[in-house]
């Protein structure tokens, strides 16, 4: 998974990099699989932050004695 030192933003922004590379389909089939894997890697950390996120939510919404607005 991604480094930690990587903000959320950094990261979503070098995966946007990387889906438009392997889009425009110029790279070789190494160049692809490797810029797939990072993407893949990049993915999974996106989704860690944002459930990450969501939970934290969830606690203060709970908390505060509202409903929790999405699925967990």
């Amino acid at each position: 998974m991604e480094a930690p030192s990587r903000s959320f933003e950094q990261a979503l922004e070098r995966l946007e990099q990387v889906v438009g590379k392997l889009e425009r389909g110029d790279c070789r089939l190494e160049e692809s699989l490797a810029l797939f894997q990072e993407g893949m890697e990049l993915l999974a950390y996106c989704r860690k932050v944002l459930a990450d996120v969501e939970g934290k939510i969830a606690v203060l919404i709970g908390e505060a004695g509202e409903k929790v607005p999405f699925d967990l």
